[in-house]
């Protein structure tokens, strides 16, 4: 069996992964380095990883039933035809089923992904809770690329890529070493992070809520890419490690956009989605 077809006979066992992730997943395989691939790299592991892949099975069937216009999460991206660009849109797909997920089991109803409108900005989910009415946004956060931005302070770890066999098993062969930052001494650089979030991100909130009316809380959801799955190259992993400094960066950079209320006061609740232990998600402040 090639790597192509274990990772279709892997997708065929998930009606919704298959159904709603299928276009993007097939696509991919038809790009070079799929195997680098935060989803398809999962789907080549029919053991290791099958309890992140029916985590996700089951939230994909969760919001088609109770998200109104799910569908569009997975219709409404562009995906490129080299592997960095999609494997991002597809890390930005999963980042918005991950918000869907947050404010299901955060008791959010009436949720409603919206459909994208040429000129116009709009947030990306609806949703209602307390009969308070919620416009929700979310973006993720990119790559270190910048020498500004890369960790000050870090640790190795060993980078694995993995083949499968011909007897359909899962080798891993180590290729090299990545990077992790250790320690609290980068919350400036996450403050960073998390401010260029809110100033880019902010624009869709206000405009939409601005038209709805008053009554119209904003919420911005920031994903560290690791909603679903852990793939080293895509990974901030210092994110993930460290949730004390990424709580500390929060509330440094909220005190900040309090001196600009006025300017920010569409902006009621940020929620950093820190990775696949839902537990962990950081709201500030808190509903």
């Amino acid at each position: 069996m090639t790597l192509k077809e274990s990772i279709i006979s892997n997708l065929s066992q998930y009606e919704y992964i298959n159904k709603l992730l299928g276009n993007a997943i097939r696509k991919r395989l038809a790009i070079r380095g799929y195997t680098r691939g935060m989803l398809t790299a999962n789907l080549l592991d029919g053991g290791i990883s099958k309890k992140d892949l029916e985590s996700l099975e089951y939230v994909l069937q969760l919001g088609e039933k109770h998200c109104a216009d799910f569908k569009y999460i997975f219709k409404e991206r562009k995906l490129p035809n080299k592997d960095l660009a999609i494997d991002g849109e597809i890390t930005n797909i999963l980042a918005e089923v991950r918000a869907f997920e947050f404010l299901w089991q955060r008791g959010f109803r009436d949720i409603c992904k919206i459909r994208r409108k040429p000129d116009t900005k709009i947030v990306d989910f609806t949703a209602r809770k307390d009969n308070q009415n919620y416009a929700v946004e979310v973006t993720r956060l990119g790559l270190a690329q910048a020498d500004r931005k890369k960790p000050r302070h870090i640790i190795e770890d060993d980078l694995i890529r993995y083949t499968v066999s011909e007897d359909n098993k899962l080798i891993g062969e180590l290729v090299g070493k990545w990077f992790l930052t250790s320690g609290k001494e980068n919350t400036p650089r996450i403050m960073e992070a998390i401010r260029d979030a809110i100033h880019n991100e902010y624009p869709q909130i206000k405009d939409f809520s601005k038209i709805q009316g008053s009554d119209w809380r904003g919420m911005l959801f920031i994903s560290t890419g690791r909603d679903y799955f852990v793939m080293n190259k895509y990974a901030r992993a210092e994110f993930e490690m460290h949730r004390n400094a990424v709580e500390e960066a929060l509330k440094r950079v909220w005190d900040l956009f309090q001196e600009e209320r006025e300017d920010f006061r569409y902006l009621h609740h940020t929620v950093i989605m820190i990775g696949k232990d839902l537990g962990k998600t950081i709201m500030y402040p808190e509903l």
